[in-house]
């Protein structure tokens, strides 16, 4: 196992949230708590060996934090008698493979294959809700599963998973309706063309109507290792807001964001890749009416994929 919650687990988190190499307690409590109800509910649906498990038993405990990093690290209590309990330590192994497994899936952006085909609706609920709280716990900031390192007396952090956030897709299909975010009331915008010459800026004309909105129609889907060629220009409205540009096409039930236009448009890509593989992965009648017909607008927009 790569992420042995019962020998440790070190969390590092970046960004914001970790810049001081410390962590605010609020990030600290709800990471904790999320983390404890994860695992907790692991043990619950944990079905693999006969034995009833006892939750208590899989208390977590924040057992290091070394100086100069944003890096705790939590495991299950250690507990002397469950080593001589063979039953008992069978079922913390299984418990521990399960979220290893989880972290692994993790890493690919593929939370959704945690989730056998015919586990009940309840049960993928109730671990993706913990499992997210787990991961926005850091807010924005990125958060990945690391192993301490000492090289020549400086200590150091390897990788060992990534733990992304949730895609649009994966949210509307792994939690439940009523705890999604709701998307706030877009303000009125009012769209100007304006003339610059030099320094000086002038309005030359508005366009107030609300049905006017600016858009990108791109005809291929470019990534990396694949391309995506498309029958018709996949039309996407274009927003800035807070300083980022966000793209949106409320058919695909897409959403992206980034600081330029262009880093806006490959998370578009991304997302549509993404998107498109998990409905494939999904029965149609594993799907909710709203992605089912997403599902279909995809299989109708693509044409063909070409790999590179």
């Amino acid at each position: 196992m790569e992420a042995n919650i019962l020998d440790g687990v070190y969390l590092r988190i970046g960004g914001e949230a970790g810049r001081t190499n410390g962590l605010s307690w609020h990030i600290f409590a709800a990471m904790f708590d999320h983390l404890q109800n994860l695992i907790t509910l692991l043990a619950k649906y944990e079905m693999d060996t006969d034995l009833s498990p006892d939750l208590k038993s899989f208390e977590i405990e924040l057992f290091d934090f070394k100086p100069g990093s944003a890096v705790p690290a939590f495991r299950v209590v250690p507990s002397v008698q469950r080593t001589l309990m063979s039953a008992e330590n069978e079922q913390m192994n299984a418990v521990a493979e399960r979220f290893d497994e989880l972290m692994s899936y993790a890493n690919n952006g593929a939370y959704e294959q945690f989730f056998s085909k015919d586990i009940l609706e309840e049960v993928r609920y109730d671990i993706a809700e913990e499992l997210y709280g787990f991961i926005q716990s850091a807010g924005n900031s990125p958060l990945s599963i690391v192993r301490p390192v000492t090289d020549n007396g400086k200590l150091t952090y390897s990788q060992v998973y990534k733990v992304p956030k949730f895609s649009k897709m994966q949210s509307e299909y792994l939690l439940k309706p009523s705890r999604r975010r709701k998307t706030a009331e877009e303000p009125e915008q009012i769209f100007a063309l304006i003339q610059r010459v030099g320094k000086r800026r002038t309005i030359v004309d508005l366009y107030e109507n609300k049905d006017t909105v600016l858009s990108i129609a791109p005809s291929q889907i470019v990534l990396d290792d694949r391309i995506y060629h498309l029958h018709n220009p996949l039309n996407c409205t274009v927003q800035k807001e807070d300083g980022n540009f966000i793209i949106e096409n409320q058919m695909l039930d897409l959403v992206a964001a980034g600081s330029t236009l262009d880093e806006a448009e490959h998370d578009l890509y991304k997302e549509f890749h993404e998107s498109y593989q998990l409905l494939s992965s999904i029965s149609d009648s594993e799907l909710s009416d709203r992605l089912l017909r997403a599902k279909i607008m995809f299989n109708a927009y693509i044409k063909e994929i070409t790999l590179d």
